[in-house]
């Protein structure tokens, strides 16, 4: 039953955000980034990015680091709104669009947002998937806009996996261990046309699933730290706690 109002959908909204929160308190977070984590929790650092996350994987993302600053792309679609109100509920910016409807408003709102101080995030296997596939529009707003991509993979040592029509969703078990690893800030030439938007994709298609196997590879005890903070002591940051 699809909920239509929107005091229904205000309440359920922040009830699964308080719940998931709750969860997310329990979790045991390691978070690996080449780079200082303030990049993403300091309302006065200055850096623009976007960070490029699976769909399964986004409430890691969105609780498992408390970052500020942030607007997410959702779809216009009613199931879109629950999202938009947990997302407002947890303080970040909404830009509604995705390939199907508001595409063009909402890609030309997030190259003038990110242009102007904000950071996004976004799911760039779209909307209808396939599943792990990335598509162009993350390269092209990082073009456009001249934000660098951060690559992001989080994988957790026991889960429950919600099927869903295109793409599922991990949802960790309480108490259990979870591992966030991010890439360095991947920069993306102005102006791209077609042919190099794809060209950068398949770049960001292959980072991203290196990020998602070094993940792997730390919750498996295979390594201690990622490959690509290993040559960079000096820059690069990890974390390990419970997520607030």
């Amino acid at each position: 039953m699809k909920i239509r109002s929107r005091l229904l959908t205000k309440i359920a909204a922040r009830t699964v955000v308080f719940m998931t929160r709750t969860l997310f308190r329990t979790l045991r977070m390691e978070i690996y980034t080449p780079f200082d984590l303030e990049i993403y929790t300091s309302k006065d650092r200055p850096e623009n990015h976007i960070s490029s996350v699976w769909h399964d994987q986004l409430l890691f993302s969105t609780f498992g680091v408390k970052s500020v600053n942030i607007s997410a792309l959702v779809s216009r679609h009613q199931d879109g709104e629950y999202l938009a109100e947990s997302m407002r509920c947890l303080g970040f910016g909404t830009i509604r669009g995705s390939s199907s409807r508001g595409a063009v408003a909402a890609l030309k709102e997030m190259v003038s947002t990110g242009s102007g101080g904000q950071r996004l995030v976004m799911t760039p296997d779209g909307p209808r998937g396939p599943h792990h596939e990335l598509k162009n529009g993350v390269v092209y707003i990082a073009s456009r806009s001249g934000m660098p991509i951060i690559c992001v993979a989080t994988v957790s040592a026991k889960h429950w996996l919600v099927k869903g029509s295109w793409t599922n969703l991990v949802i960790p078990k309480p108490f259990s261990r979870a591992v966030l690893v991010a890439s360095e800030l991947i920069s993306i030439p102005p102006d791209l046309n077609k042919e190099e938007i794809e060209e950068y994709r398949q770049r960001i298609q292959l980072r991203m699933e290196q990020m998602e196997t070094e993940a792997y590879a730390i919750l498996h005890g295979e390594r201690t730290r990622p490959s690509h903070m290993e040559n960079d002591e000096s820059s690069a940051s990890s974390d390990v706690r419970q997520a607030a």
